[in-house]
């Protein structure tokens, strides 16, 4: 992709159409904020080269890649380069002393490796300009996945499709450029720090990733969906409207409630980023499935009542 930018012509494009700033984000991920203006407005303010959104783990297993500290140097540790064990390991077993998450009180505390990676990062375009180069490309180092690819039997001709992995791929990510961040001296504490940011966002609010068919339990078109619904009903609760037989539904991460009798709203994004303009929906009641879209001719945000035709 780095090299793309530079071979084809696209960084040149982009200084001459003045454009100082990019946002990188990961296609499956239906909450994504385009643009994020906080995390944006956060790296402008800090003069960051480059920053990652993240947020907390939900488990050791969950597959996000992690950001951390390695010799030094802050980058992502892809979830399938990091033991089981280093992946468990929770804060109170360095800190005995953590009242807030002691183990006598039924919390679990985080984990010491928590700050999940969702693959949305923040670049300035003379980062980008930099990191493209032969020199810091030659750099960046390949991971090792293990995939399940098909093949053909030489001896018969006949299509193998593998049930478990049974080849090896190298890949490059886009978070390998984190590395290359520059340091600055701080003048006043008198410390070194990179130009590397990290910005953890609400899970439930910004980040719920299709990996999975229809028919699985997480992370699938369902989850997805519901999760969409679910942060748009709660837009439109903050904004004053009233949910009627309302009860909670668990975040589409996990585990799927009956929904069917759960007030749900759909909010077009030509009406608000993020809960503004809804005033419309002060003291409105919402029964069932919902969709407040901009009418066409008056352009004035309007409610219809949508039938549910089966799973969300």
């Amino acid at each position: 992709m780095y090299r793309a930018l530079k071979e084809r012509g696209i960084l040149d494009d982009m200084k001459l159409r003045g454009i100082e700033y990019v946002q990188i984000y990961c296609v499956d991920n239906i909450l994504v904020k385009v643009p994020d203006l906080h995390f944006i407005g956060y790296c402008i303010e800090n003069n960051a080269d480059c920053a990652a959104e993240v947020v907390q783990k939900l488990d050791p297993e969950e597959p996000l890649g992690v950001v951390g500290v390695v010799d030094g140097q802050y980058q992502v540790v892809e979830y399938s380069e990091i033991s089981p064990v280093t992946a468990s390991l929770r804060v109170n077993q360095y800190d005995s002393h953590n009242n807030a998450h002691n183990s006598n009180n039924g919390e679990t505390s985080r984990l010491v490796y928590s700050h999940g990676n969702i693959c949305v990062h923040f670049t300035t375009r003379s980062f980008l300009e930099r990191v493209c180069q032969d020199d810091i490309q030659m750099k960046m180092r390949y991971h090792r996945a293990q995939k399940k690819v098909n093949c053909i039997d030489l001896q018969t001709g006949e299509l193998i499709v593998p049930q478990k992995p049974n080849a090896i791929k190298f890949e490059k990510f886009a978070f390998d450029v984190f590395p290359f961040a520059h340091s600055y001296f701080h003048p006043i504490f008198l410390f070194s720090s990179s130009r590397f940011f990290i910005w953890e966002v609400p899970r439930d609010e910004q980040f719920s990733p299709l990996k999975n068919g229809p028919g699985a339990i997480k992370d699938c078109p369902k989850t997805a969906r519901l999760d969409l619904l679910n942060y748009h009903t709660r837009l439109a609760e903050n904004a004053g409207a009233i949910l009627v037989n309302h009860s909670s539904t668990s975040n589409g991460n996990g585990h799927i409630d009956n929904v069917h009798d759960k007030p749900l709203i759909e909010i077009s994004p030509l009406i608000t980023y993020s809960g503004e303009n809804l005033t419309c929906l002060k003291g409105v009641e919402i029964h069932g499935l919902n969709r407040l879209e901009q009418d066409i001719e008056t352009g004035k945000p309007i409610l219809v009542s949508c039938e549910m035709n089966g799973d969300i």
